[in-house]
């Protein structure tokens, strides 16, 4: 939605925005709906999913409503645009929060002309708008906005979280004029002048680091979070139909079975791995599987064809070389499709290129991680940036300037700080974590996967959100509302072994004989990776790199190299030998200086 604020536009200004809209779609075919209320034009590319028709996300009359994602009445049924428009135009933001479960962007106009939007209360569903004192608008795609704010080039000190570790910190995004709504915020614009409400403060309840024993009542706490999470399980899975749910060696992935299986949906149930099958993950999947009686398939990596056989060593070379070209190819167009797909406002580690739309449903354990501690790596001091640090790999490439780093370290501060009320130093990677990576790596990439399948996320339920923040950073850390989730809904899963984890040892005094120490590891004599599969041509592909660096000689004036050293990229770039942070932090450069110069191939996903 987007109005003028000087001057009404003329009829073919606002034909040429739509016309616009329309040429950088992601989807095809394209047929948008479009409208005027009052001064505000809306554009909406719409498509069917598991939860709606086409066209039940749109509501037309008095005023006007438009839902991205999807949502429900906790307790109750999936609500439209139609229902929507009359509780927005009822209700306190914050109190209809509270009621709603899903992923959701709400917009919505009332027949006063005042518009109201906000994002369900994690920003799983991006919420961006642009003021400037020639226009105001919102969108949950920032390539839209990029038309109206006329924004070219990307804006480099708001995405330096982006070329540090591949996703932004704070409210800014690619376009220097576009932000993103704060987390569990709203904005309203009436009568030209827009309001932004931060709401991150209120993210947090008012009794924190209570300890699972001092809680009023935790078990009731649990047990909402329970009815939230297989409440949304149902509505994801409606009528009797098979069920593909993916298992790995992981707590999050667990739980959503101990959910699916207290739902009633055991006999709908398939379980899948990715990875070889000597991968940890697949080893745990499978005898989880096993253990319940349900099947278990492989989802395996394509094993490469042997090329040893008649072939000289000479020609072997030459073939290799030839692949190898080939492979760098469609490598980069896949960055480049990506960059296009989701604006280039995440690193392309995550990277996932969906050719065709569909109505299925994905399932995941995400969110999940908000529950447990995420301080992965050692103490290193007791300052904020450190606790972020325990968290967060920051320029592993040690490719960013100083004076890039600095403002970056500064942002991070400067965002963090005022949240730390009432909490320890300890858990500054869990607040960084849920306020940062969860809208900005999660909610980045949520609006494209909602297309290819929608997700639900049955773990981001308020109520074992709240919990998370009530108990201690050590119970957290412990794997606790994990493991009393899988104890109260299927103790059968408890005991056996996760992939490269255990449950913690504390948690023994909750069930004796707990599986403490046993868990599933790579075999030494395995060429299988632990993490990464595709990401790994960057270390085994010369011509690739070569490309790379070819891509970057071409520029050297880009923008990007005052806040990138430019000889260290390139020295980065010859060298390989990645580690997982390196190959993050290097996929979160790409997207961003191809999108800067233009090397972005534009594949929309297929929809009908």
């Amino acid at each position: 939605m987007w109005t003028d604020k000087r001057e009404s536009p003329g009829t073919s200004r606002t034909n040429r925005i739509h016309d616009a809209l329309v040429a950088d779609s992601i989807i095809t075919p394209c047929s948008p709906s479009r409208g005027t209320v009052g001064r505000l034009h809306w554009h909406v590319q719409d498509f069917p999913t598991r939860f709606y028709e086409k066209g039940a996300r749109v509501h037309v009359g008095n005023g006007l409503t438009i839902l991205s994602g999807n949502t429900w009445i906790r307790g109750g049924d999936i609500v439209d645009a139609n229902a929507l428009h009359a509780m927005v135009g009822e209700r306190d933001i914050l109190d209809l929060r509270s009621v709603l479960g899903g992923e959701f962007t709400i917009a919505r106009v009332g027949a006063d002309g005042a518009l109201t939007a906000f994002a369900d209360r994690a920003g799983l569903v991006p919420l961006f708008y642009c003021d400037t004192p020639e226009v105001f608008a919102v969108s949950n795609r920032v390539g839209m906005l990029s038309h109206l704010t006329r924004d070219a080039g990307v804006d480099l000190s708001a995405s330096l979280g982006t070329l540090a570790f591949g996703y932004r910190v704070a409210t800014g995004t690619v376009c220097r004029h576009v932000r993103t709504v704060p987390q569990n915020g709203h904005v309203r614009f009436i009568d030209g002048h827009c309001e932004v409400i931060d709401g991150r403060p209120g993210l947090f309840p008012e009794q924190r680091n209570l300890g699972w024993n001092a809680i009023d009542k935790p078990q009731a706490l649990l047990q909402d979070g329970i009815d939230d999470a297989t409440q949304a399980i149902r509505i994801a899975n409606p009528g009797d139909g098979p069920i593909s749910l993916p298992i790995s060696g992981g707590l999050d992935s667990r739980v959503v079975l101990a959910l699916c299986l207290a739902a009633g949906l055991k006999d709908r149930l398939t379980l899948y791995t990715n990875g070889a099958s000597d991968h940890p993950d697949v080893v745990s999947g499978q005898m989880v599987a096993a253990s319940i009686g349900v099947p278990h398939w492989l989802n395996a990596p394509v094993e490469e064809p042997s090329r040893r056989g008649r072939l000289g060593r000479w020609r072997r070379a030459r073939v290799e070389r030839r692949r190898r070209s080939v492979e760098a190819d469609q490598f980069v167009e896949n960055v480049q499709t990506f960059a296009f797909i989701n604006d280039a406002m995440f690193g392309a580690w995550d990277l996932q290129i969906p050719r065709q739309g569909s109505t299925g449903v994905r399932m995941t354990g995400h969110v999940g991680e908000v529950l447990k501690h995420n301080g992965k790596r050692a103490d290193a001091g007791s300052s904020i940036l450190d606790r972020v640090r325990q968290t967060v790999k920051v320029d592993s490439l040690d490719c960013l300037t100083p004076d890039a780093l600095a403002t970056l370290e500064s942002t991070i501060e400067a965002e963090i700080a005022p949240l730390t009320d009432g909490f320890s130093t300890d858990d500054i990677p869990d607040i960084y974590y849920y306020t940062q990576r969860i809208p900005n790596w999660l909610g980045a990439f949520s609006p494209t996967l909602t297309i290819l399948t929608t997700p639900v996320r049955p773990l981001n339920s308020p109520s074992l959100l709240e919990l998370a923040w009530q108990i201690t950073q050590p119970e957290r850390k412990s794997g606790l509302i994990h493991f009393q989730i899988v104890k109260a809904l299927a103790p059968g899963l408890l005991n056996i072994p996760f992939g490269a984890q255990t449950w913690d040892a504390s948690l023994a005094q909750y069930h004796p004989g707990l599986n403490t120490t046993e868990y599933f590891a790579v075999p030494k004599s395995s060429r299988t990776r632990l993490f990464g599969s595709w990401q790994h041509e960057l270390n085994e592909s010369e011509p690739l790199r070569a490309r790379l660096r070819d891509m970057c000689t071409a520029h050297p004036d880009s923008p990007l190299w005052s806040v990138v050293d430019r000889s260290r990229m390139d020295a980065r770039l010859r060298r390989g030998r990645y580690s997982m942070g390196d190959m993050i932090q290097l996929l979160g450069f790409l997207p961003l200086f191809m999108r800067e110069h233009g090397y972005l191939s534009r594949r929309p996903i297929a929809i009908g």
